[in-house]
């Protein structure tokens, strides 16, 4: 799978969600500043990483301050997402 929108390796990059459907894909994106006005507000938001091919290797979701999941992304020879989800249901302090 391609992401429509490409972004060169590493990161963080701040996205408004990250969609799931046929496989984990941030949208939306936003400014750190952004970011930070959304939780001001009390929305969440999304950060993703990249690796040197342009895809996206992790993505966390932010609520007040905290990560509520972060997903590890690997692909396999066919280019389709492998993903190891990690639920922070009591969230996590965000660590960048």
């Amino acid at each position: 799978m391609t992401s429509k929108h490409q972004y060169p390796s590493g990161g963080p990059y701040y996205f408004e969600s990250a969609i799931t459907y046929r496989g984990y894909q941030p949208t939306g994106a936003i400014t750190k500043e952004e970011a930070d006005k959304l939780a001001e507000e009390g929305y969440a938001y999304s950060i993703a990483y990249f690796n040197s091919s342009r895809k996206p290797i992790r993505i966390l979701k932010v609520y007040q301050g905290k990560t509520q999941w972060d997903v590890d992304i690997d692909y396999d020879e066919n280019g389709k997402q492998i993903v190891q989800k990690h639920d922070h249901p009591e969230g996590e302090e965000l660590d960048q």
